[in-house]
């Protein structure tokens, strides 16, 4: 099988970021069905040391910068996200590399196989992706494995192992629409990736989200007979006097956690190399900023109130006395009104679009909630590339362009800019 066939095999299981509705419940997301066809497959996980990654906001980053160290330190590393941004083997990492395209047909076709061969069925794009990923760990024989929640935590695929470290980033009021209408349901999901005697490490909050952490991690201890240590970063001695020359607060407040874990998985860390992880990293669509011809463009996947004000200090102190223009499309079940808000005193022009076929919210969604806002300086386009070009044609010497709201808006835009 070769690998645009693989391509086109993987797209046959049901992506539950393409669906239109999602119906969160135990049998659409059912643990069972994947231990089970890893058992199938013969893919013995258990003897693999996971850092097991949940939360809101800045999970991609506290992966990267945990897998990146641990693999400058000598470490065999494998690591597996969520989404892609231009290609699906970006969600396999293994040692500084991403799966190559035949590795990946190949366990394609014997997926396939096994698929055939067995009763297994009801796998999802995620979950045939994260099966990928552990078998090629498995096969490799890694150190260790830093694995990304897709979804929530208690019902994602990724929580079927006991790791060595649990994470918990920073958490918002996303996905209210599917995980519940409040911060508290929120918060009982994502906190489904805690386990007894797996120590807890929690990133940075805001006030209440870590009262309300701090008021639910009673109960989830007095459940597990009190077997839980948990760590929060806010709290971590250690970190005192450690400084990173960076404008990305987001980037700095998620180091934090990094150093965190890794603290608690090898004991010590050696803050000198991680500061050069730090500095080295550059996660595509995470505060990307590209040169088009000699015009500035910035592509961010913020796509929470709190992320874009995280962006918005960073335009303030990185692009000083420039101009902003917006490009913004979101998905349905995002704080639209909330990330808007945000956006419209900075935005010189705001080309509200659309990313996305099926969860999108459409261009007249979007302008009503901008209008009921008072945002100025509006324009429509549904086609995220024309928006983007009539963006960057009319991009003046002191302005620069923003492109956030949705990671397929990035992706979109990104792959715009990547063609000769």
């Amino acid at each position: 099988m070769d690998f645009q066939t693989a391509l086109r095999r993987l797209d046959e299981f049901v992506s539950y970021e393409e669906v239109k509705e999602i119906s969160y419940n135990d049998k659409n997301f059912d643990l069972g069905r994947v231990r089970d066809f890893l058992g199938g497959w013969g893919v013995d996980y258990s003897k693999l040391k996971f850092v097991h990654v949940g939360g809101s906001k800045g999970k991609g980053t506290v992966c990267g910068l945990v897998a990146h160290y641990l693999f400058n330190a000598g470490y065999k590393v494998g690591m597996f996200t969520s989404p892609h941004i231009l290609d699906v083997t970006e969600r396999i990492w293994l040692d500084g590399r991403n799966i190559s395209e035949e590795k990946f047909a190949k366990y394609i076709g014997e997926i396939i196989g096994v698929i055939s061969r067995g009763n297994f069925c009801g796998l999802t794009y995620f979950e045939v992706l994260m099966i990928i990923a552990f078998k090629l760990f498995a096969d490799e024989g890694v150190d260790y494995v830093v694995l990304e929640v897709g979804f929530g935590g208690r019902l994602d695929a990724t929580n079927i192992i006991i790791p060595a470290v649990s994470v918990l980033t920073m958490v918002e009021k996303e996905h209210a629409d599917v995980l519940g209408g409040t911060v508290s349901k929120i918060l009982d999901e994502k906190l489904g990736i805690v386990k007894p005697h797996v120590p807890f490490v929690v990133g940075r909050q805001c006030a209440h989200i870590k009262a309300l952490i701090g008021k639910k991690m009673i109960g989830i201890g007095e459940k597990f007979g009190n077997a839980c240590n948990v760590f929060h970063v806010d709290d971590a001695e250690f970190l005192k006097g450690i400084h990173f020359d960076d404008f990305n607060k987001a980037k700095i407040s998620n180091a934090l956690t990094a150093l965190v874990v890794l603290k608690v998985l090898l004991g010590s860390v050696d803050v000198e190399k991680f500061k050069d992880v730090f500095n080295g990293l550059n996660l595509l669509g995470r505060v990307s900023v590209k040169n088009v011809g000699g015009k500035t463009v910035v592509l961010d996947m913020a796509h929470t109130k709190r992320s874009i004000h995280n962006l918005i200090k960073f335009l303030k102190k990185r692009f000083a006395g420039k101009k902003f223009v917006f490009i913004f499309a979101a998905l349905k079940g995002k704080d639209v009104s909330g990330m808007l808000k945000k956006i419209y005193p900075f935005a010189g022009r705001l080309f509200l679009t659309e990313a996305h076929d099926e969860r999108k919210f459409s261009v007249l969604e979007l302008k009503k909630i901008a209008e009921k806002i008072g945002c100025k300086n509006v324009f429509c386009e549904a086609d995220a590339v024309k928006a983007y070009k009539n963006a960057l044609e009319d991009l003046e010497k002191d302005q620069v362009i923003v492109v956030c709201g949705s990671h397929f808006l990035v992706g979109k835009i990104l792959k715009t800019i990547s063609l000769p």
